[in-house]
């Protein structure tokens, strides 16, 4: 399915399109998703600026791996492949991000959630977003609230591990976000009793703020040493800073009060 240069192709509310080819969306040309896109193969978008695919939803539902390509505004999107989908773009969601099946891989992108955004399904091992590079999966406040960034690793086993930002107050400017990845090791410089795993959380646009975090680990995977030796550490900016016990029943680790942010760990 190509829409070429300067045409527009409309899916009407209420309808639906489903497609076993690429989805290929030329310079010029416009996608305007009011009803549902079915796409078993990639999303490739040619636009150079980001532009919106329309106010239904996208759905990628093969059996390989699925790519998202270009810069794209998507108001509802679903994983149901049990493959994943790779984003290879700069890709916002403002409306319902579903975790059907599979892992949503980020690379060097990031994938945006808008203010209004939100997940559905339940987010596990097998049905979460992977920003283990430079890429983050980013969400845009509107005012003080909790998000739980639904993030683990696939770097030997898929391992669940989320990361919640409650902000209690702050200035939540235009366009701002905040943002997490990890990787799945051991911080350089923790010893003794660590997690081997750091979470990387920083903001845009977001000042004067308050904000509770809390992190999930795997236990025992990524617990070393004794447990209840662990705190929470923000371990940069230096100095390392300890902040609370972990939490050996629900295994987590919690910073609070922070104005500022950095990275994450056990120790």
């Amino acid at each position: 399915m190509t829409v070429t240069g300067g045409t527009t192709l409309k899916i009407e509310s209420g309808s639906s399109l489903n497609t076993a080819d690429n989805a290929v969306l030329n310079a010029g040309g416009t996608l305007d998703v009011q009803g549902t896109l079915i796409l078993k193969k990639n999303l490739v978008n040619q636009n150079v600026a980001a532009n919106s695919l329309g106010s239904g939803s996208i759905v990628f539902s093969g059996t390989v791996n699925q790519t998202i390509s270009g810069q794209n505004i998507i108001q509802n999107l679903e994983l149901a492949n049990t493959a994943g989908l790779t984003v290879a773009g700069n890709t916002r969601v403002n409306g319902i991000l579903t975790l059907t099946n599979g892992l949503v891989t980020l690379g060097t992108y990031n994938l945006l959630l808008g203010p209004s955004a939100t997940v559905a399904g339940t987010p596990s091992a097998t049905k979460m977003v992977v920003p283990e590079s430079t890429g983050q999966l980013q969400k845009e406040f509107a005012s003080a609230g909790s998000f739980l960034f639904p993030v683990g690793d696939a770097s030997v086993t898929a391992e669940y591990s989320p990361a919640t930002l409650a902000f209690n107050s702050g200035t939540f400017g235009a366009n701002n976000y905040a943002g997490v990845n990890l990787v799945d090791l051991a911080y350089p410089g923790t010893a003794t009793a660590f997690l081997s795993r750091y979470w990387n959380v920083s903001q845009s646009n977001i000042s004067n703020f308050s904000c509770n975090a809390t992190f999930k680990y795997i236990d025992p995977a990524d617990v070393n040493g004794t447990e209840s030796d662990i705190f929470g550490f923000r371990v940069s900016p230096a100095p390392f800073t300890a902040y609370n016990a972990s939490n050996t029943g629900t295994n987590e680790i919690s910073v609070h009060g922070l104005s500022s942010f950095g990275i994450f760990t056990g120790n």
